[in-house]
Parts: C-alpha cells; structure tokens; sequence
C-alpha cells in the first residue's frame, strides 16, 4: 500500500509502504518511510561577464566608463552584439587594472545606452543600472575577464521616506540638481 503524498514541517513525505508479512504462529509489519527534504523553488541562474570597479552602480543610475583592456573591450563588443547586460561588482580587494580583482558577492546588471571615443582614443561608454543580483560562482577566463553565474534579486518595494527625514530628502535632491551637471561634465573628461 502507498500513502499519498503529505508534508509535515519542512520535510516532504514522498511514500510510506507498509508490508505484512505472515509466517507460522507470527505476523510482522515492516512499515517504510522515504522523505525528502523540502527544498524552497531555485531560481534559475544566469551567466554573465562582471566587471568589478572601485565604484557602486546602482539600479536606475548612469555612469561614464572609458574601456582600454583588451578583456573588457571583448566584453563590451559581446554586449553589444547581443544586446546582453554584464554585472558591476564593488572591488573588495586588488585594483580595477590589472589582474582579476575580488569583488562582492552582490551587483547590479549594467546596459550600455551609448559609445563614444575620446580624444585619447579610448572607448567610452555610458550605461545604466538595471536590477540587482547575487553571485552563485565565478571563473576567470583565461584573458582575465570574470564571469559569473547570477541569481537575480527582487525588486524590493517603495517605502516612504519617516516625517524625520524630509529634510535629508529635500537636501539631497538638491544636491543632485545643482551638481549633476558638473558630475556629468567630470565623468567624461
């Protein structure tokens, strides 16, 4: 006989059989239970090129970068072709030039929305934050780019900002009318 399938707790109760058997003057009961342990639904991962910078691009956010290693001008062209995101990473440790640095297990996806080429004859691009993600596992590939498989974060909802601290918000986005000109003149210079 098999049960049907129950939960209890956490843990999933797949079958339970119960045997009789009889033999002369005895009969035994052999009962035998499987279970599995209830696993939350995984959300898929998905594969992209990290770029880890000294700087946290955050979702909605632009910023100015000027590309010149041969990996990341790779990386950029394979974007584009594909219309494909990578991920910024905040650099925990090493430099943005050079060897692969070690970078935070948490980002945010980038989309490139423009190109242009500097007098120095360096590729810039702007890009915009998109949504965030978790780091599962890197690899290095052998030209020094990391790539990475991701799991993609929620968006968390809006929250109002406490009666204490409408002033903050109000300074701040001041702040960022007055100087966001000046920021944008900065960042491509």
């Amino acid at each position: 006989m098999v049960a049907p399938l129950k939960t209890r707790g956490n843990v999933r109760l797949l079958y339970a059989e119960v045997q009789c058997k009889a033999s002369p003057g005895r009969i035994t009961w052999r009962v035998t239970f499987a279970t599995l342990a209830l696993m939350a639904a995984q959300p898929p991962l998905t594969e992209i090129p990290l770029f880890p910078l000294s700087t946290v691009l955050y979702p909605g956010a632009p910023l100015q970068l000027r590309i010149f290693e041969p990996r990341y001008l790779d990386m950029v062209r394979e974007c584009a072709r594909a219309d494909s995101p990578f991920g910024v990473c905040l650099i925990l440790q090493g430099q943005e030039v050079g060897t692969p640095a070690t970078s935070a297990a948490v980002g945010t996806l980038a989309r490139i929305t423009d190109f242009n080429h500097g007098a120095d004859g360096l590729l810039g691009i702007a890009i915009e934050g998109g949504g965030r993600f978790r780091v599962a596992h890197t690899r290095v590939r052998s030209d020094g780019l990391i790539r990475g498989e991701v799991e993609l974060w929620p968006d968390e909802p809006a929250a109002p900002v406490p009666v204490e601290f409408l002033l903050l918000q109000t300074i701040g986005e001041r702040l960022v009318e007055t100087m966001a000109p000046h920021w944008q003149r900065a960042c491509w210079s």
